[in-house]
């Protein structure tokens, strides 16, 4: 696999919302890579056709998309008429209904797909496979680069006001090894996140004072001084659309349903860490191995 730094992978990431392009865009940039986005299927076949005339194409599309229509199908047909899915991989994000069926049409144009919502791990490793490149070159920036591990003065900070759910978060994070601080409500777990800078942020949903989604809102505002966009994990009850959507839109990363599990838990931890931290690096060697 061939490394990053020093050549940033050029994405083009089209459709999807406002907010998702925005996600999309700084993840992609946090990688080390060079992103741009657009809302027009038409604009993005012309910054393709363009870019490979300057001599920087682009490596690999993204769209985010929930439906078919002529406008896609005209990108992907044009794009395979010029680029070959080696030279130019498309992956396809969407909601189960066109992921499943609907995508299937493009069957051999489209590289890759993903279900929304998409974890910011899940993208990670599509998008490096789909680019051939390896974790371990990735020449981090913004909110991975920016900050190094030992600026963190918190691993994890848990928003939980039910006691029986705390203890079993505890113990959970106890038997992981990290540094944890427990907040009752929303209202703490902002305080306790202006106070200790955590890696990572396990956010219920249902809280008393401030609620999941405010406090998500609160803490996405205070970080637009900042440089580091601090992960955040939804922890709800429920596991409708609607419910892990609201969870997407309040600015959440990923979301987990209760009741919880160890393994899960564990799993959207470790993801969910910087690149460069301990815990992160460690399990990426472990899983290379």
């Amino acid at each position: 696999m061939l490394p990053v730094k020093n050549k940033p992978k050029r994405v083009l990431v089209v459709g999807g919302s406002n907010l998702d392009r925005e996600i999309y865009l700084e993840q992609l940039c946090s990688w080390g890579m060079d992103a741009c986005a657009t809302t027009c299927f038409q604009e993005a076949h012309k910054v393709t056709e363009i870019a490979s005339k300057l001599g920087s194409p682009v490596e690999l599309i993204i769209i985010d998309q929930d439906r078919t229509s002529a406008e896609l199908e005209t990108l992907i047909s044009d794009v395979r008429k010029t680029f070959s899915a080696d030279i130019l991989p498309i992956l396809a994000i969407g909601p189960n209904r066109f992921i499943r069926t609907e995508i299937a049409s493009f069957a051999g144009e489209v590289s890759s797909k993903l279900l929304k919502p998409c974890a910011p791990s899940k993208l990670e490793d599509e998008v490096l496979k789909l680019l051939k490149v390896s974790a371990e070159m990735l020449d981090y920036v913004n909110q991975r680069g920016s900050s190094k591990a030992s600026d963190f003065n918190l691993d994890v900070l848990i928003a939980e006001d039910n006691e029986v759910n705390q203890i079993v978060f505890k113990q959970i994070l106890l038997d992981l090894g990290v540094e944890f601080k427990i907040a009752n409500n929303g209202q703490e777990a902002v305080e306790l996140w202006k106070k200790f800078k955590p890696a990572v942020v396990l956010m219920d949903v249902s809280m008393p004072v401030m609620n999941g989604h405010e406090a998500t809102r609160e803490i996405r505002r205070l970080e637009q001084d900042g440089d580091y966009r601090t992960p955040i994990c939804a922890i709800t009850a429920h596991a409708l659309r609607g419910d892990k959507e609201d969870c997407i839109a309040a600015g959440m990363d990923d979301y987990i349903s209760k009741p919880v599990s160890p393994d899960v838990m564990i799993n959207k931890v470790k993801a969910m860490l910087p690149g460069h931290h301990e815990l992160s690096t460690r399990s990426k060697a472990k899983n290379a191995a």
